[in-house]
């Protein structure tokens, strides 16, 4: 499965979840933050529908789907 964005490319972490489910989780536990800009590295070839980024502190996340991102507009960066 081809991603939308390309390798190295800066996204954003906007999923597309339902508003109750976002008000119910605790952001904190997570690996990122609505609104947070990350590096995204590539899709991952052996596991469809599964990605890697990473964080502007160094660490990578990987097994992320795409879908949870969009493409970071110019006055977020």
């Amino acid at each position: 499965m081809k991603s939308k964005f390309k390798s190295n490319e800066i996204v954003v972490f906007d999923p597309n979840w339902r508003k109750e489910y976002l008000d119910s989780i605790k952001w904190h536990l997570m690996d990122f933050k609505p609104g947070e800009l990350v590096l995204f590295l590539g899709n991952i070839s052996n596991v469809p529908g599964h990605c890697s980024v990473a964080k502007s502190d160094g660490r990578v996340i990987w097994m992320v789907h795409p879908e949870d991102f969009r493409t970071a507009l110019e006055d977020e960066l």
